[in-house]
């Protein structure tokens, strides 16, 4: 267990992730994996507009008036980010296996 350890923290490994290359040692790319590639995809997905629509609307007594939505994002760019996290974990296994396969323990 120990050897394992000590490879994974002392392995580097670059992986090609969103059009960049990254590395890091094998026990980063673990704990990516495992919490932060599920965060990153859960905060994008916190961006929405919840299925607003622009347009008229009414208030309460029956006046009209202008919807216009705001957003504090490029709706492209959230989806091209999500899709990248979405793949992410997928793509880090990926690598690892074969890392793991033709790595020694130290």
């Amino acid at each position: 267990m120990c050897a394992i350890a000590r490879r994974n923290l002392a392995t580097s490994v670059t992986i090609e992730l969103g059009g960049k290359s990254v590395t890091k040692t094998i026990a980063e790319w673990v704990w990516r994996r495992r919490e932060y590639a599920k965060l990153d995809l859960l905060t994008f997905s916190k961006l929405t507009d919840r299925g607003l629509k622009e347009g008229q609307g009414q208030t309460s007594t029956g006046l009209p008036f202008e919807v216009k939505l705001v957003r504090h994002y490029d709706p492209s760019q959230r989806d091209a980010a999500m899709a990248m996290y979405q793949a992410e974990p997928h793509q880090i296994d990926a690598a690892l296996e074969v890392v793991n396969a033709t790595t020694e323990l130290l």
